[in-house]
């Protein structure tokens, strides 16, 4: 199996940098980043927060309106800060579109509260629980769907993503407009938004600058004794079940990053460096790419548009985070709260949760069984994660056997045989 399968098993990335030069090309890429905060405490002067909220909401409209033209704007609405804020720009500047919300169980709360406001934005809605996307599941059309891959996509909402959108078109599109749909995502702003880390990351974080990470190799304990960049996200749930043997320039290639981190302003221009840069835009973004074109439609993330990054990127820092408060996208949330009432707590994209041990042996009786089951028995692992990684599983298993990988390999590659 390819190194760089196997570096996407482990981290959920690969880097194309060869191990001995790894760590100039990180401390080059470091140095000319374009994301670095500055140094300074963040603004508290918001008289001018009218004047960017109109910039911000106009900028999302008009990137918007120019890249989805002649298209049926569909819009994943999550009820989080960057979809209900590309909602809002859209609305108040009349760009026309609808928006499809996949709900968990305890979502009733939050599909209320979406329902009130599509409603006063006299917009269509659809909802589709993680339920109907499970039942909906088909392994060979998943399978089929990784044709489009060009690497591993280990994101453990993929799934939600590929058969929620096509449940969404099967019992909505018109025949004769079937290519029409264009998908709109609120992806793409964490790394240049302010991109905080949550609690257990910041732990992790302080517990990596111990080096104990350094003294266990392997074994479930190294899942939880991490490196720095480990503890930003960069290491899969598949790592604590498996011994998957890959040598990475990972380490190497952001040991310069890590070196600068002087200030709480250091370690999130360090994170987004790492996380923002890599994580997000190679795995999170990218589900719905590769769920669009696998579906034959169009998408488009606004927050990646590059003139919206650098209206942002402008902005005072008191603009994006508050470092006192733990609060990220500060502007987002003032807009969001005169405007319409928002006051969500960040639940992220946990649509898995809702999922039962049956669940997750259909969507894996095609793998085999000597990998499944290792995650299946394990004794001391929580559920969750049990979750997480079989969903990995399934995704990397669909993805290297439509590229040429054959079972006995698959299996060599974790350590098994």
């Amino acid at each position: 199996m390819k190194k760089e399968y196997l570096s996407f098993a482990k981290y959920m990335v690969s880097l194309p940098v060869n191990d001995d030069g790894a760590f100039e090309v990180g401390k080059n890429d470091f140095n000319s980043y374009s994301f670095v905060i500055p140094k300074g405490s963040p603004s508290n002067d918001f008289s001018s927060y009218k004047t960017y909220a109109d910039a911000v909401l106009k900028r999302i409209a008009a990137v918007v309106s120019d890249n989805t033209s002649q298209k049926r704007i569909v819009l994943l609405l999550s009820g989080g800060k960057d979809s209900l804020s590309i909602a809002l720009a859209l609305s108040e500047f009349g760009v026309p579109f609808e928006t499809i919300t996949f709900l968990r169980d305890e979502d009733s709360k939050l599909k209320s509260y979406l329902e009130k406001v599509t409603f006063k934005m006299r917009i269509k809605s659809t909802f589709i629980s993680t339920r109907e996307i499970s039942d909906r599941f088909d392994y060979h059309e998943f399978k089929e769907s990784f044709h489009f891959a060009s690497y591993p996509m280990m994101d453990q909402a993929y799934l939600f993503y590929y058969f929620g959108l096509k449940l969404f078109i099967e019992h909505s599109a018109d025949e004769n407009f079937i290519n029409d749909f264009c998908f709109i995502d609120g992806m793409g702003n964490d790394e240049y938004f302010g991109h905080l880390p949550t609690k257990k990351q910041q732990q992790s974080f302080a517990l990596s600058k111990m080096g104990f990470y350094k003294l266990v190799k392997s074994g479930f304990h190294r899942y939880y004794l991490r490196s720095p960049s480990e503890s930003q996200g960069l290491l899969s749930g598949l790592s604590y079940f498996f011994e998957i043997k890959v040598e990475s320039n990972i380490e190497k290639y952001f040991s310069y990053a890590v070196s600068c981190i002087k200030s709480e302003h250091d370690f999130l221009s360090f994170r987004a460096f790492s996380r923002g840069q890599y994580l997000d835009k190679v795995q999170m973004a990218y589900k719905i790419k590769l769920a669009s074109t696998a579906l034959g439609m169009s998408c488009f993330l606004p927050w990646e548009d590059e003139s919206l990054q650098s209206l942002v990127v402008r902005l005072p820092l008191g603009f994006k985070f508050d470092l006192k408060e733990g609060r990220n996208k500060v502007l987002l949330r003032n807009i969001l709260t005169d405007k319409l009432a928002w006051s969500q707590d960040k639940r992220g994209i946990d649509l898995f949760v809702d999922l039962s041990v049956n669940d997750l042996r259909d969507f894996s009786k095609d793998v085999p069984d000597v990998l499944s089951d290792r995650i299946f028995k394990a004794k001391l692992a929580s559920f969750d994660l049990k979750k997480r990684a079989i969903l990995e599983l399934v995704n990397f298993y669909a993805f290297c056997t439509t590229h040429g990988v054959n079972d006995h390999d698959f299996i060599k590659a974790f350590g098994l045989k």
